[in-house]
């Protein structure tokens, strides 16, 4: 029987994470006879060790069907709520997984949620990116950026998380931005305590006000709301075949993904992205976008800063202070 190892290059935090989710193999083969009504192969078992809010695990049949076992351990959207905004991307021709199965299990003593995906083909964007050419990068970055405004073509009926009986957190984009506002200043202590400056954090609430009235958005459309490399797949000529894990999706305004995109992977060229993506004559000229992009950033880092300090990951920590110290730096007086 194969080890189960985690993934190369996770941080640490993650690894220490998922080292305390341990599904009982009968448990997991048996998810995968419900979702497929095929036997699981017991050699092919693969623990895939990224993010914070799902155990989650990597199956084959005898049959040589794949499957991605998802099992919640943390979070706030529920798994139907994530598929059904799978389904309206996918409908929206985005390339996502297909939704097996949507069920419970009892795992050591607690009832959680499950869900299964079927496979999609190709590997990961993250583990292809240091073999890929520069032409095989440019592709796949140009698809991805297309993939994402097929998404927002997606229009939605408010802000922010969709709640089960299909209402939003907020009807309009002020009340939505006074929330995270509000959301911004109560993390006012933990950003203090990771090494921001009252300046620095002064600075940023007045960004998010700005932003607020100067690029208001009437009509939300439906965000992945965590975009990066991480969270595509393709195969090894540079051809997308996928965008998964829309477990943080929202409604919001278009730039917002394209600003997750600049903070989760900043080495990657934005521009790649953003011809695949087209026309944003929508957004204003070219610096109206960069401001745009700019003061969503003022809006998310913060946040993410406050997050990775609460997990102790001082790498990441670190790395959200320089991004967000590099963000008021550009923004326009």
């Amino acid at each position: 029987m194969k080890r189960e190892l985690p993934d190369e290059g996770v941080e640490p935090a993650v690894t220490r994470l998922h080292a305390g989710f341990r599904t009982p193999r009968p448990t997991l083969f048996d998810i995968v006879r419900e979702a497929v009504g095929q036997e699981p192969d017991p050699e092919s078992v693969v623990k895939i060790v990224r993010g914070y809010d799902s155990e989650v695990y990597r199956v084959r049949t005898v049959a040589a069907t794949a499957v991605v076992i998802r099992i919640r351990r943390d979070g706030d959207i529920p798994y139907e709520q994530e598929a059904w905004a799978l389904e309206q991307a996918g409908r929206a021709g985005v390339p996502v997984p297909e939704v097996l199965l949507l069920t419970e299990r009892r795992i050591n003593r607690v009832r959680r949620p499950v869900m299964v995906q079927r496979c999609l083909p190709g590997r990961n964007l993250v583990d292809l990116l240091p073999v890929f050419t520069g032409a095989q990068k440019e592709r796949v970055l140009r698809q991805a950026g297309e993939a994402l405004r097929r998404l927002h073509t997606v229009a939605v009926d408010g802000f922010y998380r969709r709640r089960s009986d299909g209402t939003w957190d907020f009807p309009d984009w002020a009340s939505r931005m006074a929330s995270a506002l509000r959301e911004r200043e109560e993390e006012t202590p933990l950003l203090l305590a990771a090494g921001l400056t009252d300046d620095e954090i002064r600075r940023g609430l007045n960004a998010i006000e700005r932003y607020t009235v100067d690029f208001p958005c009437p009509q939300p459309v439906l965000l992945h709301a965590d975009v990066s490399a991480e969270h595509f797949f393709a195969d090894e000529t540079g051809n997308l075949t996928g965008m998964l894990d829309f477990g943080d999706f929202y409604g919001g305004p278009p730039e917002a993904d394209i600003a997750y995109f600049t903070v989760n992977d900043p080495e990657l060229p934005l521009e790649w992205l953003l011809d695949g993506y087209g026309d944003r004559s929508e957004w204003g000229d070219r610096e109206a976008f960069l401001q745009r992009l700019l003061r969503y950033q003022v809006v998310l880092l913060p946040g993410d800063v406050a997050f990775a300090a609460e997990m102790e990951n001082a790498e990441e920590t670190e790395r959200l202070l320089g991004a967000y110290r590099a963000v008021l730096n550009r923004l326009a007086p």
